[in-house]
């Protein structure tokens, strides 16, 4: 047996209609720096048959640098907000939510 499935004029999935991002960041003389930015994701669907979808979501970011002449440091401030939302999905099996507020921090050496 064998059967044919039609998804002509269907969206395909995983791919939202609408994408943005901005990001803006200052650096000052003393070594510090701040940036901040917005992203945005439209509603996609999660399955070629389009009977699943996950909802638009925009998530703001924020980052702190110090940098000197060998070596520099990051904070990273992911979803300010503490937003939920659902990043990706598969069809009707599983919805997988992303995470909610949360720090990064890094140290670089030049040498």
């Amino acid at each position: 047996f064998f059967s044919i499935v039609d998804h002509s004029g269907n969206v395909p999935a995983y791919a939202p209609e609408h994408l943005a991002s901005l990001w803006l960041s200052k650096r000052f003389d003393s070594g510090f720096g701040i940036s901040g930015g917005a992203r945005y994701v439209g509603d996609q669907f999660i399955d070629e048959d389009n009977l699943f979808r996950i909802d638009a979501y925009t998530v703001l970011d924020a980052l702190v640098t110090y940098e000197r002449e060998r070596w520099g440091a990051r904070l990273h401030l992911r979803n300010l907000t503490d937003q939920d939302y659902e990043g990706r999905g598969f069809g009707s099996a599983s919805i997988l939510p992303s995470d909610g507020f949360n720090l990064m921090g890094g140290f670089h050496l030049n040498l």
